[in-house]
């Protein structure tokens, strides 16, 4: 006979719910007294309102209560089913049954716990405080935490179709290898190309600057060997602190040659161009009568593009910078020849005008306006550029002198140079000017001999006088076009007054730019009969009136 086991374990159901009822014992008895009032109090409510008939009412309700209750169970009793004897099993074979369930029970309970473990060490190898907090103390005394880990594993798919899949991957990575081998290979192509036209672009401008006899050499700058080029002027014999070192860099985008100082400035240093305003004085009146001509000079840079013109740019500017430099050092010595000198300005005062040396930044250069004395600028930024030029050669010159033995009593004079830039216009100036006090003082003269006669004064000093200027020059120093310069001027009037021949020899010191006259007087057999030295036009006019009044007692 096969039994259900489901209707097996249904039919001790009856026998379960009546041993459950069983032995149940008044836990309310065991409490102690003090306790016992307390709950009594707390489900009842304080003994003041318990009285005797609401006792006796309570305990009737109760057992009218109960009474129902089992005519209830009776009532079940009666409906339920009836069971045979066949139905009903032993008690050894219900607790054959119920040793089945629980160790059922006990085996879900471990394997949950074996489970919750599993799960426990697995999240403690991510968070371990909150995988240890559920695990067993039995786990974390054999295992340490986070010893566990996992990862995804997707499940086997079927085997063509993988084969093929992968095959397909496979010849697609091939392809997009392929593909980007030669977009890597196209694009080398092309920056090679880049390479070699930055190449051709910076050896062509090297060539361009070697045509152009520059000279280029190497420097160790910033401890990095750079290609550099000199377009300073120590070669040539300059003695200015910049040298005039360039660097000749290749540019990043295009390859081109491009021209950059080296000189380490701490500022930026503007560039600056030398000029000469002229200005006439009278009085305390100033008026602009000349302004030298610089927009032209300019004018050749902004026409030129490329690295030759950046390197004779930069060579301009450096010349005028020197220039200027040397200017202001010069002037620093004058001031008794009234001479004052600035930051950026050099005045210059020659009795009725001024010549004020300054720097113009080329954006701010205008072509000057049209005046008398324009030419007369020019001439004077050109000569003091031919100055500074003749400079370079006295100092090269200088070098090319072998040096004295060295011998403890020979000593050699100092090197100093001889040639000055404003010192000469001062000094040739004043001497002009005095030339033709002397020229003025000498037709006064003859005007008051002839007794206010113009026009026989100005026949007779066109017939008879001559004027010998800078007459010290010899014949080898007059090749030289810087003789004059180097030499101080001096001049010769003479003057044929019946009966008297008057010379007067102008000489001009560089050193106080004030000039000597020495005035001879000769008769008509050509006897000196007058030999003296002057210092003042004045002194010369009155010696002169006295000899030509008393020529028959001297």
């Amino acid at each position: 006979m096969v039994v259900d086991k489901d209707n097996e374990f249904l039919s001790f159901a009856p026998l379960l719910d009546q041993s459950s009822g069983l032995d149940d014992s008044n836990e309310d008895e065991k409490l102690p007294l003090p306790q016992l009032l307390a709950k009594i109090i707390a489900q009842r409510g304080s003994f003041l309102d318990i009285s005797e008939d609401k006792l006796r009412e309570e305990i009737e309700n109760e057992q009218l209560s109960k009474d129902t209750a089992s005519e209830q169970d009776d009532v079940e009793m009666e409906n339920e089913p009836s069971f045979t004897q066949e139905q009903f099993r032993s008690y050894e074979d219900f607790l054959k049954v119920k040793q089945e369930i629980i160790n059922s029970v006990h085996s879900a309970l471990n394997e949950s716990s074996l489970s919750l473990d599993f799960v426990s060490l697995l999240i403690s190898c991510v968070r371990p405080a909150a995988g240890s907090s559920s695990m067993s103390p039995h786990l974390k005394q054999h295992i340490n935490i986070g010893s566990l880990s996992s990862d995804k594993v997707d499940p086997p798919e079927d085997t063509e179709k993988l084969q093929f899949d992968t095959s397909k991957v496979g010849r697609g990575w091939k392809l997009e290898s392929l593909e980007r081998a030669a977009t890597n290979l196209k694009s080398s192509s092309s920056r090679l190309k880049e390479e070699v036209a930055k190449e051709k672009n910076f050896w062509s401008g090297m060539v361009e600057v070697l045509k152009s006899n520059e000279v280029i050499t190497s420097m160790n700058i910033k401890n990095t060997k750079e290609v550099c080029v000199k377009y300073g002027y120590g070669d040539a014999g300059s003695t200015y602190y910049d040298k005039g070192i360039g660097i000749l860099k290749k540019d990043a985008t295009t390859g081109n040659l491009f021209f950059e100082n080296s000189a380490p400035v701490k500022e930026e240093k503007q560039d600056k161009i030398v000029n000469v305003r002229m200005y006439e004085k009278t009085g305390e009146n100033i008026k602009l009568i000349g302004e030298s001509n610089v927009e032209q000079r300019l004018h050749t840079f902004k026409e030129k593009e490329g690295v030759i013109n950046e390197i004779a740019k930069a060579r301009f500017f450096l010349f005028e910078e020197e220039l200027f430099y040397q200017l202001l050092r010069e002037a620093a010595t004058l001031i008794s020849l009234q001479v004052s000198a600035e930051e950026d300005k050099i005045v210059i005062d020659l009795h009725d005008e001024l010549i004020e040396i300054t720097q113009v930044v080329p954006e701010e250069v205008r072509a000057p306006a049209d005046l008398p004395s324009n030419e007369r600028a020019d001439l004077i930024q050109i000569y003091l550029r031919l100055m500074l030029y003749a400079e370079h050669k006295h100092n090269l010159d200088r070098r090319k002198i072998p040096p004295l033995a060295l011998d403890t009593e020979a000593q050699s004079a100092p090197q100093t140079s001889s040639l000055s830039l404003i010192r000469p216009i001062i000094v040739y100036n004043r001497h002009e000017r005095t030339l033709q006090s002397v020229r003025d003082v000498l037709e006064s003269i003859i005007l008051s001999h002839f007794e206010n006669d113009r026009t026989r004064t100005k026949e007779h000093l066109a017939e008879h006088l001559k004027i010998n200027r800078h007459c010290n020059e010899s014949s080898s120093r007059s090749k030289d076009p810087f003789a004059r310069i180097s030499t101080p001027p001096a001049s010769v009037l003479e003057l044929v007054a019946d009966p008297l021949v008057v010379k007067v020899k102008l000489t001009s010191l560089f050193a106080s730019a004030y000039s000597v006259m020495n005035l001879t007087l000769q008769n008509q057999a050509g006897s000196t009969v007058l030999d003296v030295t002057l210092n003042d036009v004045r002194e010369l006019e009155d010696c002169l009136n006295w000899a030509i009044r008393n020529h028959d007692s001297i």
